[in-house]
């Protein structure tokens, strides 16, 4: 019988955590923008702060998709 390695399970750990955290700020995101254009005030300063939420949190995503994959595949 054999045992999963540790890199495994830890590489799987890691994918599992990415996917539940990516699956959590979307549906958060998605709540956000519901409410945003539901019951947000139509100025143009929170237009600009809706948009900045958008860029920043998206980078954000962006960089830690990257940085999974920089950390699994040991670049």
């Amino acid at each position: 019988m054999s045992s999963l390695s540790p890199i495994f399970v830890e590489e799987t750990a890691l994918s599992i955590l990415l996917v539940l955290v990516l699956a959590v700020f979307a549906v958060m995101t998605g709540i956000f923008k519901y409410h945003w254009s539901r019951f947000g005030i139509p100025t143009r300063v929170f237009q600009n702060m809706t948009r900045a939420y958008f860029w920043i949190s998206g980078t954000l995503a962006v960089l830690s998709v990257i940085l999974f994959a920089l950390v699994l595949f040991k670049f």
